[in-house]
């Protein structure tokens, strides 16, 4: 299969070229936990658009195989600056993790960006240009947010970010500065 990975064009993110897996991909433990299986946006996105679930399918086999890491190091290549990694799916492993490591390190004027619900995976080693974001959509985990570069939450929160809803024109997510951002639901 020589298709593309990543995904252009997203009425949200604009231009800015994403990556993504199938929400099977998500630790079920922790959106049980989060509860975001009641309004997940990306499992209405499967559902309405079939040929988007195919392709993060699609995605999700090409992340097993020996040769992702090139595959993708390859398309960024021709990438704009801003990436973003899951607009749907999660890391679903340590190994899958570190093969974004990888790839991320040989970027490194590239900035990259994923929101995560997977408390298993050992971020440690994260690129300083990977802003990685806890999606705590009960705000329920206060207690590890310091261990994240951002927080998202569908909970009003003081002194919150309100998302204006569209990533290309606000980039508040991958600033430096650390924060909570308030999403509605989608």
């Amino acid at each position: 299969m020589n298709s593309l990975l990543f995904s252009h064009k997203n009425t949200k993110l604009g231009l800015i070229p994403s990556f993504s897996l199938p929400t099977a991909s998500c630790n079920k433990k922790y959106v049980k936990m989060q509860g975001c299986h009641k309004y997940c946006y990306a499992k209405k996105i499967e559902r309405l658009y079939p040929c988007a679930l195919k392709k993060y399918q699609d995605n999700y086999k090409q992340s097993l195989k020996a040769g992702f890491v090139d595959k993708i190091s390859h398309e960024l290549k021709f990438l704009g600056d801003v990436i973003r990694i899951h607009v749907s799916g999660e890391f679903y492993s340590q190994e899958y993790f570190n093969k974004w490591v990888t790839i991320i390190k040989r970027f490194p004027h590239k900035t990259f960006y994923a929101y995560t619900k997977n408390l298993d995976i050992d971020h440690s080693q994260k690129p300083k240009n990977l802003i990685l974001i806890l999606s705590d959509d009960s705000f329920i985990w206060r207690d590890i947010h310091k261990d994240y570069d951002k927080v998202t939450t569908l909970q009003p929160v003081k002194k919150a970010i309100k998302c204006p809803s569209s990533c290309s024109d606000c980039l508040k997510c991958i600033n430096p500065d650390k924060g909570i951002i308030h999403f509605k639901k989608h």
